[in-house]
């Protein structure tokens, strides 16, 4: 099986204007697509990776980069959700 690849990631830290505050990084990981007749190749998904601090660990990292992502699935009882838990850059490298 091959490595996941992180094509990016984003961090989000703020306050709305109701007070509520968000604080998340977000990666975004190439994903094979379902083989069909009528879809090949590939698509991103998008996964949560706790708060804003997480995206100093890739904020030097030249992409698209390989990682191995632990994941955690929970569900409510309804939906399952996937959360990233830790991610490591296999051979980092940093920006030029």
């Amino acid at each position: 099986m091959l490595n996941p690849i992180i094509l990016g990631a984003k961090r989000s830290k703020g306050t709305l204007d109701n007070g509520n505050t968000y604080d998340s990084t977000k990666i975004y990981v190439q994903t094979a697509m379902k083989p069909s007749p009528d879809q090949v190749g590939f698509s991103v998904s998008e996964f949560n990776w706790g708060d804003s601090s997480n995206y100093d660990n890739l904020k030097n990292v030249k992409f698209p980069a390989e990682a191995n992502i632990t994941y955690e699935m929970v569900t409510n009882g309804k939906s399952n959700q996937v959360i990233v838990t830790d991610v490591q850059i296999l051979k980092p490298t940093p920006k030029v």
